[in-house]
């Protein structure tokens, strides 16, 4: 059996304008503090443009009890409410006091303490969550599924709509690291993604391109034999790949009718535990390090092999696929 939660994130326009809002007009407010000093998130550069994920959770009842159906009216600012944060809302449940959202903030200082606010009690208010506005392709994002369907397709929260549609037997509702997620059990659960837009447009990584793939997974079952491995994202056999592959974690890139360019961890996967995956790829020469794969935040292992030409392209993605 596995299990995994998967969000894809690569490298590549749209923009997005919300209408001028008064925000001393949303009666109920809360400072979010993000610490990124060594006590909390420990970054310590600047970053820009960043996702950051706010989870409600039974402690923040006065949300759930005081926002409109859905929490049409929730809304993210800065601490003083003149700056508006762009946020898609990945999911709600007032029943279960659970909510996950994705705020998009221009910057993020390190080794300090960060503030936003989440505002509710606006009656009148559409709800604003958009998921292009916050995973936007002009930021490099080519391609973000939450897992958060529950059942059937889920569908790309970028503007490029690229749907994982179920193979022969659809991935069940789970709970995911962050928000829901999908449960992969046996060789028949898993999704594609075959439109064209995926074979030749956004999701087509061509080698020497540039791009990065991240997934959070929790695999009950780790494959440990020398051939065996489970792919958590793949684009057909031979072009990218993030898996766990003969006890470790890989990325890699096809560089020949047979063969990959690729960067394993130096360490087991540990199972029953939820794991940040992330893959990079520079698109350099040889000789220089050409991929990076950090292991829960941390980077775990390099290489400075190159990626090659594949033979070819027009293979489908899969995630979750033996």
């Amino acid at each position: 059996m596995k299990k995994s939660t998967v969000f894809l994130v690569f490298t590549l326009l749209i923009t997005f304008v919300h209408g001028q809002e008064n925000y001393s007009q949303w009666t109920k407010n809360k400072l979010i503090t993000l610490n990124t000093t060594a006590s909390g998130a420990n970054v310590t550069g600047a970053l820009t443009k960043f996702p950051l994920a706010v989870q409600l959770t039974a402690s923040d009842s006065d949300v759930f009890k005081q926002a409109l159906p859905g929490g049409a009216d929730i809304r993210f600012t800065d601490s003083a409410g003149t700056t508006r944060y762009k946020h898609q809302k990945e999911s709600w449940d007032s029943a279960g006091r659970t909510a996950t959202f994705w705020v998009l903030l221009p910057t993020v200082t390190g080794n300090a303490n960060n503030y936003l606010r989440i505002r509710w009690g606006k009656t009148g208010v559409a709800d604003s969550s958009s998921g292009a506005a916050v995973f936007d392709t002009a930021n490099r994002f080519n391609g973000v599924w939450h897992m958060n369907a529950g059942t059937g397709n889920e569908t790309d929260a970028t503007i490029n709509a690229n749907v994982l549609t179920p193979s022969t037997s659809s991935p069940t509702n789970g709970v995911g690291a962050v928000g829901p997620g999908r449960v992969f059990s046996g060789t028949n659960q898993y999704f594609v993604a075959s439109n064209p837009s995926t074979v030749t447009g956004a999701l087509d990584i061509r080698p020497g391109t540039p791009h990065t793939v991240s997934a959070w997974v929790f695999g009950s079952v780790i494959p440990t034999a020398s051939n065996s491995g489970v792919s958590i994202v793949n684009k057909g056999d031979h072009q990218w790949n993030l898996s766990v592959y003969a006890n470790k974690w890989e990325t890699s890139t096809g560089i020949s009718a047979t063969g990959w360019a690729y960067v394993a961890s130096t360490n087991a996967p540990t199972a029953n535990a939820w794991h940040l995956i992330v893959g990079t790829w520079a698109g350099g020469i040889t000789g220089n390090v050409q991929s990076q794969l950090y292991v829960d935040g941390v980077l775990n292992s390099t290489s400075n092999q190159a990626s090659g030409n594949t033979p070819k392209t027009t293979y489908n993605v899969f995630v979750g696929a033996n």
